[in-house]
């Protein structure tokens, strides 16, 4: 527990101090609320840090490099700010005859206290419950690692926690993408890697077909990066120790930017938009792409709200009377510093999580769409602002723009394919997380379960007099926003028709949208609540909180759900991880004969070493024929782990509490000419129960 603290602690104060700088020249006005600098500080160090780690695994630049780059642009940028200050201030004073006063009171609003001293005391006593509700519901979050004992999500199904880990952990230990693209052409003697993806699923390196997909084919190269360079600043042993408390940070920011959303957009309360912000961030869905391991989507979740905000202001800017007719970037400073906060925001999202960027494309178009249909005109102005931040995006990373267009294209037609079933398709009452979709799940289910009659019909009857209720409102209230608002609803809509109806494939894609379009929707049904359901009574009131309540309570019987099940990560497989980092234990083959639980746990993904059995057996097998037979034993599944040491005296290639290597000393040539070998089960059961 101490020991998380106190990464998380210096984990913060390094994104602090790395996105300060772009904090302070790039933040527009309407951001600079004083809850959201705390929270949006760190995610800009993000994106500074992903933007050049962009450049620095492309260039094979090592990852304590790019980390010193990223100190001192940070420093730079401050000493900048210092400098210009000093600049404005000679020339007011010069200019305008105005005090040091004034001077000091320019740079506190820019500060983390914006506050004279004298409100200090007051400030901080109002805020204390807020802040301390706010930490308690972090922990809350974090509740399911503490206990786990490392700091990454226990363990159902859905690899991709695996995925970035294991590539993360690969640049971790000293390695670069030019490395990768090395070993994969010498491991399947092919030059071009686009022809060698279809021959990737042929090796028995599993790490080296996850670093493939990541890094060379869907090029998510921002979060492992990150990852692996946060985890030589605490100087961590292993990414596992913080993989998952990297996510907390944008989490964060998430609730900020909802309540934001919910406070200066839908003008909802205060204490409203506070409590409804919390029970946001207990919504069933979120924790379950979080805790599911869907690490990249949570990571730019913040990062899509934020430009669809931004939008929004542009959306409203342009169609203001001063702007109908002219409009002039140079001319409006703001104008210009916001679109070039957003275009860095965009440029991190490219890097983190490039196919997302569909989604933010197709919520724009909508708009746009729906905008045109509703008021009969095309917003030319705000179409120009958003290709020009879109252009500017493309600028931060434009030696790998084009490569990313390129790569974009080829990966549209895998897109349906990706993914797993989730238990129900979600109704609109389940997508706000008054009811749990994965409640009662207590097992991997890779099927979509089946409902009663009667509750589908209340699901669908009660979902839709609520959409009802949301589209009067908004015909009423919002009219001038009304397009941006309608968007999300219609979105998630449009995407349920297609899988469901159109392509007739399972729901993740439906689930992956109203995950990312869920701050809009919550926030506009907090809104309708608040504003339209019901009069204003003491029983409508309580009715509404029971609502948020019982998001809150789905949300904790998730978490202590998830907690049941346990912790994939042990130490075991940590220091058996080490113990190849040492060894090489790659140098050999490794068989299990518990194919299903490596199936379900994905070990093969975490300790690189060559899988040879039913699940990952290659179609090519000849390159490995010379390579020595390990079999691997969890104690946990044997009838008795002692057994094989007492039997196998000589071949005891390593032993921990969990796991057993033993070294057969035979070649895989002598065991088998072709795949599936019978004979590699047979030796596996000689070995665990003797002649």
């Amino acid at each position: 527990m101490i020991d998380i603290v106190l990464k998380l602690m210096l984990i913060y104060a390094f994104l602090f101090f790395t996105g300060y700088g772009l904090h302070l020249f790039l933040t527009p006005p309407f951001l600079n609320k004083k809850y959201l600098t705390f929270l949006l500080v760190p995610s800009l160090g993000y994106a500074q840090m992903a933007i050049l780690s962009l450049y620095g695994l492309a260039l094979a630049i090592h990852l304590e490099t790019i980390v010193q780059v990223s100190i001192g642009l940070s420093i730079a940028t401050l000493v900048i700010f210092i400098l210009l200050q000093r600049y404005f201030l000679k020339n007011t004073v010069k200019n305008q005859n105005t005090s040091c006063q004034s001077y000091c009171h320019t740079i506190l609003q820019k500060s983390i206290f914006p506050l004279p001293l004298r409100h200090v005391k007051a400030y901080i006593k109002l805020i204390w419950s807020k802040v301390l509700i706010f930490l308690l519901l972090l922990l809350i979050i974090l509740s399911p690692v503490i206990k786990a004992g490392f700091p990454t999500t226990p363990y159902r199904h859905g690899i991709d926690v695996l995925g970035y880990s294991q590539s993360a952990e690969y640049l971790f230990e000293g390695h670069t993408v030019r490395q990768l693209k090395h070993t994969v052409r010498n491991l399947l003697n092919d030059s071009n890697l686009y022809r060698a993806r279809k021959n990737i699923y042929k090796t028995m390196s599993y790490n080296t077909i996850i670093n493939f997909e990541f890094f060379l084919f869907d090029h998510r190269w921002g979060f492992p990066a990150i990852t692996a360079e946060l985890t030589k600043v605490v100087k961590a042993s292993h990414v596992f120790n913080i993989v998952f408390l990297l996510l907390i940070f944008n989490y964060a920011l998430l609730i900020g930017l909802s309540y934001f959303l919910m406070r200066q957009l839908l003008k909802i309360p205060g204490y409203i938009a506070f409590w409804a912000s919390v029970a946001l961030a207990l919504n069933c869905n979120l924790l379950n792409l979080t805790y599911e391991g869907q690490y990249a989507e949570i990571f730019i979740e913040p990062y899509f709200i934020l430009l669809l905000i931004i939008f929004l202001i542009f959306k409203r800017y342009t169609e203001e009377d001063a702007f109908k007719h002219k409009l002039n970037l140079f001319r409006s400073p703001k104008l210009l510093q916001t679109i070039l906060f957003a275009s860095v925001i965009l440029a991190a999202f490219y890097v983190i999580y490039s196919w997302a960027i569909f989604t933010i494309l197709l919520f724009i178009g909508l708009i746009f769409i729906v905008d045109f249909v509703l008021t009969k005109k095309f917003n030319l102005r705000l179409f120009y602002l958003t290709g020009v931040t879109g252009v500017f995006g493309l600028i931060w990373i434009c030696p790998f723009a084009l490569k990313w267009f390129i790569n974009m294209l080829s990966i549209i037609p895998n897109l349906k394919a990706a993914g797993f079933p989730q238990p129900h398709w979600a109704s609109f009452l389940e997508i706000l997380g008054i009811f749990d979709i994965y409640s009662h799940l207590r097992v991997a289910e890779y099927t979509i379960q089946s409902r009663s009659i009667w509750w589908s019909a209340i699901l669908i009857i009660v979902s839709t007099l609520f959409l009802i209720s949301i589209f009067r409102y908004l015909w009423k209230e919002k009219r001038s926003d009304i397009a941006f608002w309608v968007t999300p609803l219609l979105f998630i809509f449009l995407i349920f028709l297609k899988t469901m109806y159109f392509e007739k494939t399972f729901n993740y894609q439906y689930m992956k949208v109203y995950t990312m379009c869920l701050p809009f929707v919550f926030g506009l049904s907090t809104a309708v609540l608040y504003f339209r359901i019901f009069p204003k009574n003491k029983y409508s009131q309580f009715f509404k909180v029971f609502l948020l309540l019982a998001v809150m309570f789905n949300g904790i019987a998730y978490l202590n759900q998830y907690m049941e099940q346990g912790s994939y990560i042990t130490k075991s497989m940590i220091d058996l991880h080490q113990k190849n980092v040492t060894d090489a234990l790659d140098d050999g083959v490794v068989y299990t004969l518990n194919t299903a639980g490596l199936s379900s746990n994905m070990m093969a993904a975490v300790i690189p070493m060559n899988w040879l059995n039913y699940s990952f057996a290659p179609q090519q097998g000849p390159q490995y024929f010379g390579k020595t037979v390990y079999l691997i034993y969890d104690k946990t599944q044997v009838p008795c782990g002692n057994c094989i040491i007492a039997r196998n005296p000589n071949g005891i290639l390593y032993e921990n509490p969990q796991y057993i290597i033993v070294n057969t000393h035979r070649h895989l040539e002598q065991v088998c000419s072709h795949f599936p070998c019978p004979a590699l089960q047979d030796l596996y059961y000689h070995t665990l129960t003797g002649p």
